[in-house]
Order: structure tokens, then sequence, then C-alpha cells
């Protein structure tokens, strides 16, 4: 299992970095993709090398990876809203019903796609009024509707990893990864 996960310079570092750690344990592994250069420095300093540039690769060939993961960040998430390739391929997740996941700010972006029509979502606060098509769920720290998952912030960053994980692995998945960071479970 392998999800496309998105960058740009000012990506959220933990939203990030938290997300893919905790699926990668779960045995979900991700393709990094930067909207912008190869390497991108995210939000607070780190600095990450993508896999590869969204503009060196077709559509074709990202169609059939198994997710879509945006981590926030407003100056990432900026870019990501301007990228009409990387939307166009939501959209194409969308209609396959393929896993969408966003946390933060990222939410933002698929609603630029047109996909969250009715969609139940959380986000960052405030950030929900770019997306006046979905129903906004404030007090929620993660929240799956259908295929879309989405997250508040960094600091709900392990209740999103773990939506996603039980979403395309089940509970088992989950609390074998809380085991493995030694959570309570």
């Amino acid at each position: 299992m392998k999800i496309l996960a998105f960058i740009a310079n000012g990506t959220e570092d933990s939203e990030l970095v938290n997300t893919i750690s905790l699926l990668k344990r779960a045995k979900i592994d991700n393709y990094l993709v930067s909207v912008e250069d190869r390497e991108v420095m995210c939000s607070h300093g780190l600095k990450v090398k993508a896999d590869a540039k969204l503009s060196d690769l077709s559509l074709k060939a990202l169609r059939d990876y198994d997710g879509i993961f945006i981590p926030g960040g407003s100056r990432g998430v900026a870019a990501f809203k301007n990228t009409e390739s990387l939307l166009e391929l939501i959209r194409m997740y969308a209609l396959r019903a393929k896993p969408i996941m966003a946390i933060c700010a990222g939410p933002q972006v698929l609603a630029k796609a047109g996909i969250m029509e009715g969609v139940n979502f959380t986000c960052y606060d405030t950030c929900e009024e770019e997306i006046t098509m979905g129903i906004y769920h404030k007090e929620k720290g993660a929240i799956r509707d259908k295929n879309i998952i989405t997250s508040r912030s960094a600091a709900y960053s392990f209740d999103f990893a773990y939506e996603i994980i039980e979403y395309l692995k089940g509970k088992e998945a989950v609390e074998l990864v809380k085991k493995q960071i030694l959570l309570e479970v």
C-alpha cells in the first residue's frame, strides 16, 4: 500500500512527518511529491527532499496509488491550491472513491478541487470559511466521511494518522502502531 504525499515550501513540518511516520509503521508507504522544487523548506525550517516533482510526472503514472495526503501550512497550501495538475489528480481520486486525506489548512485544497460538497470535515480554525460546501465540525480532531479524512491541526496529527490507518488497514493495525509507540491502548 502506497500513498502520494504532497509537499511545497511552507508545508507544516510536524503534520507531514508525524503522519507519514505513523503510516509507515502500519506498512503504508508514501511517495513524496513536490509541487515546487525537488527540495523544499517546511514552515519551521525542516528541509525535505521529494521523490519527484509533480511537473515531471504524468497523471497516468499517479492514478494507481492508494491515496493522496495533503499536509497543512498556509504557504504550502497556497502552492497546492495554485497547482491545477494536483487539483485534477484530487478530482480523479474523488471520482474513484480513493482515500483523500488533508490536515490543518489542507482541506482548503480539497474545496478548491470541488470535492467537499456535503462532506463532514474539520480543519484549522478560520480555514473553514473557505470551505463553504462542506459541513464543518470544529469539535473534532480528525473525521472521516466516506473516502475523505480531515484533521484540525498538528496537535491532532496522531489522531489523523490513526483515522487513516484504520480506514486503510483496520483497527488492529491502529492498535499495533499504538503499541509500537508505547501509547496505552
